[in-house]
């Protein structure tokens, strides 16, 4: 029978008082799971009604992953939840939703403690924008981590209203030994903000000691704004923590990351398989000194990601052998006519490509997928020549599938994880 039908059967003897035919059938926690896994949110939440034992069965499934953080705050009895839906042309998002959490001043953990260990991932913005009050009340009745077997931690940057510093305190609320992914990350419809610096060394340092099998790492220090943008770059202090992230395999962060010594201490992490690097300003070049990565570095790297990257920029790292000869996959974004100078006017654009794209096969023997997009987001589309669209045809190219693509064009979803959950299909969970 389908699980929906077995699902129905399931209510029916439950509320005739008939479950003794079906008792030993109920006790098979795997049969249970399995059903649960061909059912929507919906479904699953009211297969753990049925009774204590699918409750208990089907529940570690249902909350594996809670994509909101009043999701998981409302178990505990006496929370209240206000969402608000700000009428604001200026926010990132067309149903933009603030969310305010009151935790009870004595809460009663004995609900929460049950879900807690269920939970394995968890979002603490989803297109909402989340505030908590009484959390210290909370955390000091806790006898060890708040999920105990988390795993991914993601929170996304645009929510308007919540400053970096808030941000950060919902991370160190959730920050747990069992952590292996920590990311903060952009949705594709987001305005640009971005992890304060001063909070930066202090969230290094936290996941340090919290998370010693950290593999997944992704945070956007801003920039420090004065008269002028001076861009930041990562302390000796910042630059030791990373060193001693000997589990990393996927690091995601700005051009902090864009200058030898840095790249330096990259190269050494044994497990690093993919690095990927947003500018914060397409204008200007960053590295301004000369690079030099070693054959033993980067040993492990098949994935290279640059968001919004100077030209300049990516050429250096290109012709970088121990780089370019191991990369498997590679997105490149970046504006091919923007000038050293952009007071110069524009560049060749046409004249970059060329020329990025035919060493590609010697360069990058191993290399089997490119994205390249092309532009400038605010700008105008870039327009490739005859020329270069003949070059995606060479038969030394051949064994690379190039995706050539204007960056306005460009859905990040295809690329990375960074779309996150709006949490509407989770709204049969609140009471369960």
């Amino acid at each position: 029978p389908t699980a929906t039908t077995t699902l129905r059967t399931a209510l029916f003897y439950t509320r005739s008082n008939m479950w003794g035919p079906v008792q030993k059938v109920a006790k098979i926690s795997e049969l249970l799971i399995l059903i649960a896994r061909d059912l929507d949110i919906e479904g699953q939440c009211k297969l753990m009604l049925v009774s204590k034992q699918f409750f208990y069965s089907v529940g570690p499934l249902v909350w594996e992953r809670v994509p909101r953080l009043d999701f998981l705050l409302k178990v505990i009895t006496g929370t209240e939840v206000n969402l608000s839906h700000p009428q604001d042309s200026q926010r990132p998002y067309r149903k933009f939703t603030e969310i305010a959490i009151t935790l009870p001043l004595n809460p009663n953990l004995a609900r929460y403690n049950i879900y807690a260990p269920w939970v394995q991932e968890l979002e603490i913005f989803a297109e909402c924008s989340q505030d908590i009050y009484y959390a210290h009340r909370f955390l000091n009745l806790l006898c060890g981590p708040a999920l105990p077997n988390l795993r991914r931690l993601t929170a996304h940057t645009g929510a308007n209203n919540m400053c970096t510093k808030l941000l950060i305190n919902f991370i160190d609320m959730f920050m747990s030994p069992s952590l292996t992914e920590v990311r903060t990350i952009f949705h594709k419809r987001d305005c640009a903000t971005y992890t304060h610096p001063l909070c930066v060394p202090g969230f290094l340092k936290k996941v340090q000691t919290t998370c010693p099998q950290i593999q997944v790492l992704e945070f956007y220090p801003g920039t420090y704004r004065t008269w002028t943008i001076e861009h930041f770059t990562l302390s000796d202090q910042c630059l030791d923590t990373i060193r001693s992230f000997s589990s990393l395999c996927s690091l995601t962060s700005t051009t902090c990351l864009l200058n030898s010594k840095a790249l330096s201490i990259l190269g050494d992490l044994p497990h690093l398989e993919s690095l990927g690097i947003r500018s914060l300003d397409l204008d200007y070049p960053i590295m301004d000194e000369p690079l030099f990565i070693t054959e033993n570095q980067f040993e492990r790297l098949t994935d290279l990601r640059l968001y919004s990257i100077h030209h300049q920029d990516i050429k250096i790292l290109w012709n970088q052998p121990p780089i370019a000869r191991k990369i498997r996959s590679a997105v490149v974004q970046t504006d091919p006519s923007t000038a050293p100078d952009p007071f110069d006017g524009l560049a060749d654009g046409n004249s970059w490509i060329t020329s990025f794209l035919m060493p590609l096969p010697i360069r990058c023997p191993r290399l089997r997928h490119l994205i390249l997009r092309m532009g400038d987001e605010d700008a105008p589309k870039f327009r490739t020549s005859q020329e270069v669209q003949n070059i995606l045809y060479e038969p030394s190219l051949k064994n690379i599938k190039i995706e050539l693509r204007n960056t306005c064009d460009a859905d990040d979803s295809e690329d990375s994880e960074d779309e996150g959950s709006n949490g509407e299909d989770w709204s049969y969970n609140w009471n369960v």
